[in-house]
């Protein structure tokens, strides 16, 4: 089956149903990239993400088509890089795939994609005898984890977190406190229970933006002796 990738649409604050605040602070690399090579007709293997969105380019060169069976994966490509985003379809089960990999030069290689139940590396691939062009190796830079890699990576975590331990929970509790901290990748997500007290309260992300990568508040306003859900992101 030939797939005719579209222009990826993310939105992702909505579907929150909250506010999410990516902060412009000094903060790790996300994972580490997954350098692959492959010969033209040739074979790579990488790791796809069950949690978030995994990222898949071609150095100096552009997707142009993906060719599998069914896949538990939906596929949305960025029309300016080509690069290609992996994110698992509702709770679909994921299991290891193939398929091919057609770009815009006209080269064909086949792939293995093994889910994971973490955050991974975007998956850049480089194939022999195509050398990367100036252009090309700026974007390269892009996908290993600068603005807006951390901008999807952020809400992704906080997506996945608030679908594990939030979303269909009543928040309750007579303090501020900790309730969950989970591990994705390089960060570490801590889900907070935070209470009105006896007059209610106004809560904001930069209540809790000390070593903070990421807050998500689902509700800011906060009457008497209410609680929300509160979701901090940092490093691990």
């Amino acid at each position: 089956m030939i797939r005719r990738l579209s222009l990826i649409t993310l939105a992702t604050i909505a579907l929150l149903m909250g506010t999410l605040l990516v902060f412009s602070i000094s903060t790790p690399a996300l994972s580490a990239p997954q350098q692959l090579s492959a010969e033209p007709n040739g074979h790579v293997t990488f790791f796809v993400s069950i949690k978030g969105v995994t990222r898949v380019g071609v150095m100096a060169d552009r997707i142009r088509n993906i060719i599998n069976d069914d896949s538990a994966f939906e596929m949305s490509n960025d029309e300016k890089t080509g690069d290609v985003f992996f994110r698992l379809l509702g709770n679909r089960e994921a299991r290891p795939e193939n398929g091919y990999i057609i770009t815009d030069s006209g080269i064909t290689i086949g792939y293995t994609m093994i889910p994971k139940n973490t955050i991974v590396g975007a998956a850049l691939i480089t194939i022999a005898g195509v050398e990367p062009t100036n252009q090309t190796k700026s974007g390269a830079q892009a996908i290993g984890g600068f603005s807006d890699d951390i901008a999807l990576t952020m809400t992704e975590i906080v997506r996945a977190v608030a679908n594990d331990y939030v979303f269909g929970r009543i928040a309750t509790g007579n303090k501020n406190k900790v309730i969950k901290t989970v591990k994705q990748g390089n960060w570490t997500a801590r889900v907070l229970v935070v209470t009105g007290g006896k007059t209610g309260r106004l809560v904001m992300e930069q209540d809790f933006a000390k070593g903070a990568r990421a807050v998500w508040v689902q509700n800011k306003s906060l009457g008497p002796n209410e609680s929300t859900f509160v979701i901090v992101v940092g490093e691990e």
